[in-house]
């Protein structure tokens, strides 16, 4: 071979081999990218996290969390823990705490470019802003706190939707538990019966440096072993911002959210297990019903309640208290719970039981009212009792 088609040759591998490397250098890498190189993140849609979870994150795994969030814009709730400037370089930031290990300390360096709007916040103040993460930065101490934001700015984004509800009976009282997912700041709950009276006000508050989900337990009665009223009930979700101290107090309010929650109310079935009694000694003494067992199941969408039971039978009546079998506290039966009731004597005064005499042996007819705390009954019984003939001495 010549040597003039020797340096032919040489040349176009060259050329071809240059051309291989400008073809994937435009390509760039086909792997992840490497934490710290995600372009222009300013025009992204911000990620929308606690500041406890983005903590969390970095505490766990700090190569895994540069990954997730280093050059990311994140939209972060969290609570004021100082207002200052940076000695170094004298830009202003806000300080942001989370609860637990770390509570009261700063996780979190927010730095703005107009500290105009740092001009009203204070510490302990809820807050949620924008910015972007530069991941951890070392101290002269060795740690890796706190994580950094910059180009940060307030915002007033407030997101909320109820992801599941149920009733429940929850230390003697009726209960609606909403779950929820939410951003921005703590929330405040108000429950209306359908008399239009205010019964329960709750602050929903989901520490805003743990999580953005939570649930809220809304009393449905104003009184324990109550029965709740059927029919509709609202609910009102306030925004609240809040000064975190001891006792929260509350800096600002909105209303985000309305609810309506129609129940048909509880719906008691029962039937008489058994009737205890006995013949009180001598022969002009009356035979008294000490105890009624009974089953009820509870068919309808909320708790059955009852504190006291009334027996009456032909003019006689007597009172008893009514508690789960075996459980010596007051009854409640949850919406779709099936369960044994006893009514008993309330000791040590025997009087107020429903007595019978000699003329009353054999069959009885007999009327069960239920009566819940507010003095209402909320379930009437007719039903008989067999009053047995009086022993011979």
């Amino acid at each position: 071979m010549s040597k003039s088609k020797l340096a032919g040759i040489v040349v176009a591998c060259t050329i071809a081999i240059i051309a291989v490397i400008f073809v994937v250098s435009a390509k760039g890498p086909t792997g992840p990218a490497e934490p710290g190189t995600t372009p222009n993140t300013g025009g992204l849609e911000a990620i929308k996290m606690a500041a406890g979870q983005l903590v969390d994150e970095y505490t766990a795994n700090e190569i895994a969390a540069d990954y997730k969030y280093k050059n990311h814009i994140i939209a972060l709730e969290g609570k004021i823990v100082d207002v200052s400037r940076d000695p170094k370089t004298n830009k202003p930031y806000i300080a942001v705490t989370v609860r637990g290990k770390y509570s009261g300390t700063e996780c979190i360096r927010c730095f703005f470019n107009n500290e105009n709007e740092l001009l009203g916040l204070t510490k302990r103040e809820e807050v949620v802003l924008k910015g972007k993460c530069l991941g951890k930065k070392e101290d002269v101490e060795g740690t890796s706190f706190p994580i950094l934001f910059e180009s940060c700015s307030l915002i007033e984004e407030t997101e909320f939707e109820i992801i599941d509800w149920h009733v429940i009976v929850n230390l003697r009282s009726p209960e609606l538990v909403v779950s929820y997912k939410k951003f921005g700041y703590s929330l405040r709950f108000h429950l209306t019966n359908p008399q239009g009276i205010t019964i329960s006000t709750e602050l929903g508050y989901v520490p805003p440096t743990t999580s953005t989900e939570g649930a809220v337990h809304l009393k449905l009665t104003e009184d324990m072993y109550e029965n709740p009223l059927p029919g509709e009930y609202r609910l009102s979700v306030e925004a609240t911002k809040l000064l975190l101290e001891a006792d929260p107090s509350v800096l600002d309010t909105e209303v985000i959210a309305s609810k309506t929650f129609d129940f048909s109310g509880p719906q008691p079935e029962m039937a008489v297990t058994d009737f205890r009694g006995a013949w009180a000694r001598g022969t002009d003494e009356p035979y008294f019903l000490g105890e009624v067992k009974f089953r009820v199941k509870n068919t309808g969408d909320l708790p059955f309640c009852t504190m006291h039971m009334s027996a009456s039978s032909d003019g006689r009546s007597g009172s008893y208290w009514v508690h789960p079998e075996g459980v010596y506290t007051y009854a409640t039966v949850a919406p779709g719970e099936e369960k044994t009731l006893v009514a008993s004597a309330e000791e040590p005064d025997w009087r107020d039981v429903l007595l019978f005499y000699d003329y009353c042996s054999g069959k009885q007819s007999l009327i069960l009212n239920f009566v819940d705390s507010s003095g209402k009954v909320g379930y009437s019984l007719d039903t008989t009792v067999t009053i047995p003939q009086r022993p011979r001495e």
